[in-house]
């Protein structure tokens, strides 16, 4: 398994100078801009080694792959790993809440009242 703890790469990463809301894509929204930029990055193997043995599951786009792509490096792989969790009241929370089939806290209902009305009034 990889060593979690040193992750010296992330600084020389080409996300690091990117809008991170690229990277994680609304459902039904395009991963191919996070795609491009992970193909001119420099740490790009270093990445995906990092998201694909992560002892937890990452959302978005890591090492130029998907969550459903690194599912499947994964299973070929033989590598476990548990669901992360993400803190309520975050727009990542609500979505973890739906996923586990609950019904999302008031402040994670707030999160993504607060996005909706962003996206509605073009402030993606």
């Amino acid at each position: 398994m990889a060593n979690h703890s040193s992750r010296d790469w992330v600084d020389e990463a080409a996300c690091a100078q990117t809008d991170p809301e690229i990277f994680f894509p609304t459902k039904g929204g395009s991963v191919i801009p996070a795609k491009i930029v992970c193909l001119r990055c420099d740490v790009r193997a270093q990445c995906l080694e990092y998201a694909v043995t992560s002892p937890t599951v990452l959302d978005g786009i890591w090492g130029g792959t998907t969550p459903k792509e690194r599912q499947q490096m994964r299973k070929r792989r033989g590598v476990r790993t548990q669901v992360e969790t993400f803190s309520c009241g975050t727009e990542a929370g609500y979505r973890r809440h739906l996923r586990h089939h609950e019904v999302p806290c008031s402040l994670c209902r707030r999160a993504e009242a607060r996005s909706r009305a962003d996206k509605a009034a073009g402030n993606k």
